[in-house]
């Protein structure tokens, strides 16, 4: 199936309606519906490498061999969308309904600030009777595309050159892979994901094929909705959501963890990212009403913790929580926390004889979302109601204030 034949095959399964049929290349859906179509045709491209996040320069290798991970390019396609229907009423729906879908798949990757659309024949001024029993829209809409990020594709030789590897990347429509963000190396996407009977059985990452998965229907996330219709998970205080720990989702240089979180209580200790080390956590808590990281340098003995200073978390409010680590700052300055976009004062103290904040260690496994321990009687568990949601993005590099901004402008919970 291609990238346009997906995103068609998404807009018709929003869109919901057997009397509109979709066309796309060779893709028919409702193909006997006559009176109201939808018609989508590749026009044309674009093909960047200069915007790819993580992009590296090509130039005199070093000695040895190594390998780094990017992202080679990035795609856009202008697409025209024609829609036909048996009067203007009609046709006026169709846009509204076909557009929406659109938007609910691709957002921002799909519609600039403006799009021109017109009606065929301008309207009534031409051709006006057949425009008025069958008028028509056609309108130009750009599809952006994005290479996946690879480990390992770019190797650097002892000679004077450097080489590729074979490419082996596949280009995802927007319709699955989102490029609103360049510092996110994975993306968990609810309105992507997997549920059954009312639960989250498995969480999409966008960006690379990674789930997050929990085969434990007791331990499963409830299915849930904020005020405007966004997907949720609402845990129950038995809940959690592992997640394989891989290059896009940890780091040890420059990491970052941002989302949206729904505390239902601000008492005790409440699990929002626990990352295992050998034999100790790189953990971000609720403590109460305030933030907490502990942060465990040497595994199981010597660290810092970070806690958040006259900021309060609100019950059944939401909040975006940002959680950055640049190792480059060095010691205490490498964490810090930002809420609803405001960076947050913070305290520090020793864990063990303490240790300065540096590299993080390499961490193995998985690490878990929504509690401290993965079993049916979790500690630290997100209290009963508590919710995560509809996207939470893991970083490696930091978000400036507009990124930040526009990303509590993308699809916030209300």
């Amino acid at each position: 199936m291609s990238q346009l034949d997906e995103l068609v095959t998404a807009v018709a399964a929003r869109v919901d309606d057997s009397t509109v049929a979709f066309e796309a290349g060779k893709l028919r859906i409702n193909e006997h519906a006559q009176r109201r179509k939808a018609i989508f045709v590749r026009d044309s491209g674009t093909l960047k490498f200069s915007s790819a996040p993580g992009r590296q320069n090509f130039g005199i290798p070093v000695s040895g061999a190594g390998t780094t991970e990017l992202q080679r390019f990035t795609r856009s396609e202008n697409v025209m969308l024609v829609l036909r229907a048996e009067d203007e009423d009609a046709l006026d729906a169709l846009f509204d309904a076909v557009v929406n879908a659109i938007f609910d798949i691709g957002g921002p990757n799909v519609f600039e600030n403006e799009n021109q659309y017109e009606w065929a024949g301008k309207d009534s001024q031409s051709a006006g009777a057949r425009i008025a029993r069958n008028p028509e829209i056609v309108f130009m809409f750009r599809m952006r595309l994005q290479s996946h990020p690879k480990p390992q594709p770019y190797a650097v030789l002892d000679t004077v050159t450097a080489t590729v590897t074979e490419l082996d990347v596949s280009q995802i429509v927007s319709a699955t892979v989102f490029d609103q963000f360049s510092e996110a190396s994975a993306w968990l996407r609810l309105q992507a994901s997997t549920q059954s009977a009312g639960k989250w059985t498995s969480v999409k990452d966008v960006l690379n094929v990674n789930p997050a998965v929990q085969a434990d229907l007791d331990r499963q996330p409830a299915v849930g909705s904020s005020l405007n219709g966004l997907p949720t998970m609402v845990f129950d205080g038995t809940d959690v959501l592992p997640w394989p720990i891989a290059a896009s989702n940890y780091s040890t240089d420059k990491l970052g963890y941002i989302f949206w979180f729904k505390p239902a209580s601000v008492s005790g200790a409440q699990m929002l990212i626990q990352v295992p080390i050998n034999g100790a956590n790189i953990s971000f808590a609720a403590s109460g009403a305030a933030l907490q990281s502990s942060i465990y340098m040497t595994p199981g003995a010597t660290g810092r913790s970070a806690t958040s200073v006259g900021f309060s978390l609100l019950p059944d409010v939401w909040h975006c929580i940002y959680w950055r680590y640049d190792s480059s700052l060095g010691g205490d300055a490498n964490i810090a926390y930002y809420v609803d976009g405001a960076l947050l004062s913070m305290s520090y103290a020793n864990l063990g004889a303490g240790q300065a904040l540096g590299v993080l260690p390499a961490a193995s496994g998985s690490m878990l979302l929504g509690a401290a321990s993965n079993s049916d009687t979790p500690s630290s568990p997100i209290k009963a109601g508590g919710q995560i949601g509809p996207n939470s993005l893991v970083l490696n590099q930091n978000m400036s204030p507009d990124a930040i901004a526009a990303y509590m402008a993308f699809e916030a919970p209300t």
